[in-house]
């Protein structure tokens, strides 16, 4: 057990690295007891990860504790350390932050007492998803930032004093942390944390999609220096008359996704199911687009852009954050209500440096309703853009492999024959019209050989003629 739960730990210990993304991130050790539970712990290190290096252990070292800015614990029982190293933690100016149980042995918990589980519904005034149950703790001298209640009690859910902070596990239940965000920002303070990262997807890009109007909307993000991605549909079903479009079958559209992919546009695509990701994702690079991710998890395919939960995303940094998803709603008869919605549904997440947005709107929406959300975005918190382009990303298909870095290499694996006849299948009637095209010009070549092979033999023939009658 104890050797199992040792490679766990470095394994965590080798995710958190390269997702701090301070300039001096801090340097953060978690000690981790037997029991503790591997959910919570995975948790807990995803939301430290963001201010610097997370190393976990279950045995920590003096050097280590005097290497710390800050020192965390996760446990559901007391933790069984050597008597001096608790007398190093005590003794280092470390940030403390405990989840779980108390420790008796942290200068800060010694006249803590325990009472009691409750089963708790709310944790700051929010519904559970579900009911948990939560140890009611009577701590003195310290300030509770925020509570877990049932129908009849309120537990301390978040507890601080100077240089200390305590979570109650449930802490880290409700979605998106929100409670364990705001408290670990406020008490680590830590102030090269980027600013709130934010994405806008342009979704619903399919064969309906009138093209003039995602130009405008295009040249909108553009003027506001915003990133360009769009959500590509690659196939649509009218069940009404039973056929089935495709994108490629609207040219002009992809004429223009072309040219803002060669602009720096990047591309997610929308996928009806899991099934249908490899056919969709041959489907589009057949026609010259590169999408790099869906909203469905498949290997080769690196980001996963989900419409209605959140989603884990890098930014340029390295960090990785949680992405909220939020959808502007459009063609709104009043849109300073809508405005106020987002404002709203924003104000939450406002200020939490380790959440980021995925604003949602889609490409048959007005250009003058989104120039509205976008400069009311500024009055509600700074954000600054993620550009998928920017990431250092690798795509690997069985047709293609694009590597994207400082510049994009794309290494196309289908023969062009192949692709050709890929192509002409889904399309019969273009390959019609080839066929007929094909036809005639080869008539018209025969009928030119024809005549001139004719023109010829009169030549020779009156020339014969001639010379007999010489």
């Amino acid at each position: 057990m104890y050797y199992k739960r040792l490679m766990v730990l470095l394994f965590i210990m080798i995710y958190a690295t390269p997702t701090a993304v301070a300039k001096e991130p801090l340097h953060i050790t978690v000690i981790v007891s037997e029991d503790a539970s591997m959910e919570l712990l995975d948790g807990f290190v995803h939301e430290l990860a963001a201010y610097g290096q997370v190393e976990s252990t279950i045995m920590p070292t003096k050097e280590q504790i005097k290497s710390s800015d800050v020192i965390a614990f996760i446990s559901n029982e007391e933790l069984v350390l050597d008597a001096k190293i608790w007398a190093e933690i005590n003794a280092s100016k470390a940030i403390k932050i405990v989840v779980g149980d108390i420790i008796p042995q942290l200068t800060q918990m010694t006249d803590w007492q325990r009472a009691g589980e409750v089963e708790v519904y709310k944790l700051a005034g929010k519904t559970l998803d579900q009911p948990f149950l939560t140890r009611q703790l009577t701590a003195p001298q310290s300030e509770v930032i925020a509570s877990a209640s049932s129908y009849s009690k309120e537990v301390p859910a978040v507890i601080q004093k100077e240089g200390f902070l305590y979570l109650a596990p449930v802490a880290l239940q409700q979605k998106t942390h929100l409670v364990a965000k705001q408290a670990i920002q406020k008490i680590l303070d830590h102030q090269n944390v980027i600013a709130q990262s934010s994405l806008l997807l342009i979704t619903n890009v399919d064969y309906n999609t009138n093209v003039e109007r995602l130009q405008k909307i295009i040249d909108a993000l553009r003027q506001e220096n915003i990133p360009i991605t769009l959500q590509i549909k690659t196939t649509i079903k009218d069940n009404k008359n039973n056929r089935i479009f495709k994108l490629r079958d609207n040219k002009p559209l992809i004429k223009l996704l072309r040219q803002v992919q060669q602009d720096g546009a990047k591309f997610v695509m929308k996928n009806e199911r899991l099934g249908s990701v490899p056919m969709d994702f041959e489907e589009i690079t057949i026609d010259g687009l590169y999408p790099i991710g869906s909203n469905y998890q498949y290997e080769g395919i690196p980001l996963r852009i989900q419409n209605t939960v959140n989603t884990y995303l890098p930014t340029k940094s390295g960090a990785i954050i949680e992405y909220v998803p939020i959808v502007l709603r459009y063609n709104v008869e009043n849109i300073t209500v809508a405005k106020e919605v987002v404002a709203a549904e924003l104000r939450p997440y406002t200020g939490l440096n380790t959440v980021g947005v995925i604003l949602q709107y889609p490409a048959y929406g007005k250009v003058s309703e989104l120039k509205e959300y976008i400069a009311s975005l500024d009055t509600i918190a700074q954000y600054e853009w993620l550009d998928l382009r920017k990431l250092p990303l690798r795509i690997d298909n069985e047709n293609v492999t694009v590597i994207q870095g400082e510049s994009v290499e794309i290494i196309q694996h289908t023969p062009k024959w192949r692709m050709l006849v890929k192509r002409y299948q889904d399309n019969p009637a273009e390959l019609l019209l080839w066929g007929m095209a094909l036809f005639v010009l080869a008539f018209v070549i025969l009928f030119f050989i024809n005549t001139l092979f004719m023109r010829l033999t009169l030549r020779k023939r009156l020339f014969k003629e001639r010379s007999n009658h010489g």
